[in-house]
C-alpha cells in the first residue's frame, strides 16, 4: 500500500507544560480542521480517531511527553521534550499516512 513518512524537530521558549497543554486542548476537541478548508470535519463520525497521552517527568534530568494520535489511515506522534536547564523545548513530530488507491465507490442516487 502506498504510503508516506513525514518528520520535523520544532522548538520554543515556551515551557514544557504550556506547549503539552496546548496540544492536549486541541485532540481533546471532537472536530479539527479538514486540511485546505474552512469547515470541520467530525473525525469520530469518519473513521474514528484514538489519542494517547504519556509523560516521564519525575526524577529525571528531562521532561518528557508523548502523544500518539491514531486514525484509519494516519500514525502521528508528537514528542514534547525538555532538559533540565534548557531555555527551548523542543517537539519532534512524525506521521504515517497510507493511501487508498482504490476507495470504496459511493452510490448515486
Amino acid at each position: 500500500m502506498p504510503s508516506s513518512y513525514s518528520k520535523t524537530v520544532l522548538t520554543t521558549t515556551d515551557p514544557i507544560d504550556k506547549v503539552f497543554n496546548y496540544y492536549k486542548s486541541k485532540l481533546a476537541q471532537n472536530e479539527m480542521p479538514f486540511p485546505g478548508n474552512e469547515q470541520t470535519q467530525d473525525l469520530d463520525g469518519i473513521s474514528g480517531r484514538s489519542v494517547m497521552f504519556h509523560s516521564d517527568l519525575e526524577d529525571r534530568p528531562v521532561k518528557i511527553h508523548i502523544i500518539s494520535i491514531n486514525t484509519a489511515h494516519t500514525s502521528t506522534t508528537l514528542v514534547i521534550s525538555q532538559a533540565e536547564g534548557e531555555p527551548e523545548t523542543h517537539i519532534a513530530w512524525s506521521q504515517y499516512e497510507t493511501y487508498d488507491l482504490n476507495p470504496p465507490k459511493v452510490k448515486s442516487e
